[in-house]
């Protein structure tokens, strides 16, 4: 673990990583920051571009970092230094380990069209509005996890490069194939003709996730707690589907709900 060698940041350099906290620079300059050995071994496992790494001069050595720079030597990926003070002020957390990674927006997905269209595409998720980044988060890191083949945000859902829905996500962000989309009715009406048959999560619904036959394609949509799926959303879905609750609690969190809906879909088609 030899930084000898590495660049150092420049005061202009700290300053533009100190900037993509916020989303605008973010977007302007398509890249975002991300922070901690798990995350940068993730990123570095995964085909998006990652333009540099990022260390603290009293970054202690460790299994994971030693993951990371091996990773990062292989793929050619240069490394930078900065002091801990630096560090810290592009850091977003409380205690950090003093690693890091400056990330490209990934370019190389293939096109939303041709994964609704594919005949191995079985299940995908749509999130209309969702403000909470650590449940969009969460919900990334159990999509994952279970398969599911793709998720697609509508334009009011939290940024997907916010820090917290990455560090939610454990870096599963990296490997499922995520679109953000201006119209959410259109992407309904497009799925619907590719074959999906659409299931709208809603507790007043009377049909509960038990009663449901899974069909050969499936689109689960979800929606933010306090307000829920839209009218015109509710309206274009063939199904709307509940989980069957026994206890005293009003509902569920979104994140819990829809691990527990992807759960039943995925088992299902795996099985």
């Amino acid at each position: 673990m030899d930084l000898s060698n590495a660049e150092q940041l420049t005061r202009a350099q700290i300053l533009h990583i100190q900037n993509l906290q916020r989303k605008k620079h973010r977007l302007d300059s398509r890249t975002f920051f991300i922070e901690g050995a798990r995350l940068c071994e993730q990123v570095l496992g995964s085909d998006w571009p990652v333009q540099k790494i990022i260390c603290s001069e009293n970054l202690r050595p460790s299994d994971e970092v030693t993951k990371v720079f091996e990773h990062a030597w292989r793929r050619q990926i240069p490394f930078c230094k900065t002091k801990a003070q630096d560090f810290d002020k592009i850091s977003n957390t409380v205690h950090t380990q003093g690693i890091g990674a400056v990330v490209e927006f990934n370019q190389q997905k293939k096109p939303l069209a041709e994964l609704l269209s594919n005949e191995n595409t079985k299940v995908c998720i749509g999130i209309e509005v969702l403000g909470d980044p650590g449940n969009l988060g969460t919900i990334i890191r159990t999509a994952e996890w279970l398969g599911i083949n793709g998720l697609i945000l509508g334009k009011k859902t939290v940024a997907w490069h916010n820090d917290k829905v990455l560090r939610a996500s454990m870096g599963a962000i990296f490997h499922l194939p995520f679109y953000q989309i201006t119209d959410f009715p259109n992407f309904l009406q497009t799925a619907r003709q590719d074959g999906f048959e659409i299931f709208a999560a809603d507790q007043n619904a009377k049909k509960t996730l038990n009663q449901v036959r899974i069909p050969t394609k499936s689109l689960l949509l979800f929606g933010d707690e306090a307000h829920g799926l839209s009218q015109q959303t509710l309206a274009a879905a063939g199904n709307h589907i509940r989980i069957p609750g026994y206890g005293q609690v009003e509902s569920l969190n979104v994140a819990s709900a829809a691990a527990i809906i992807m759960g039943r879909f995925c088992e299902d088609r795996n099985g």
